[in-house]
């Protein structure tokens, strides 16, 4: 599963790699867009927040990751590796396992 910490809606420019260029600009930008999709976006957590809430349903965070973790894994070896002025961790990508 994945889900946007609620800092891109508090502080967005921790969310950003260093040197993006008008970070809280582009937030702004992103959450207008998917208003005018008909898909407003109303949801932000914090890592403590996925946490409980898998718990509660009986799963661990086994793995979490975002954009910037994943560079090196899978752009690098390719060539393509993000700059950080270029990373922009919207989403944390979260592998679950059960606890049953």
């Amino acid at each position: 599963m994945s889900y946007v910490d609620e800092l891109l809606n508090k502080n967005p420019e921790v969310c950003f790699g260093t040197g993006y260029p008008k970070a809280a600009t582009r937030v702004k930008l992103i959450k207008k867009l998917s208003v005018k999709a008909g898909e407003p976006w109303i949801s932000f957590y914090s890592a403590g927040e996925i946490e409980s809430l898998l718990s509660k349903n009986g799963y661990s965070i086994k793995e979490c990751v975002t954009l910037k973790d994943l560079n090196s894994q899978y752009f690098a070896p390719v060539g393509r590796t993000l700059t950080e002025n270029q990373l922009f961790n919207l989403e944390h990508f979260v592998i679950a396992e059960s606890l049953r």
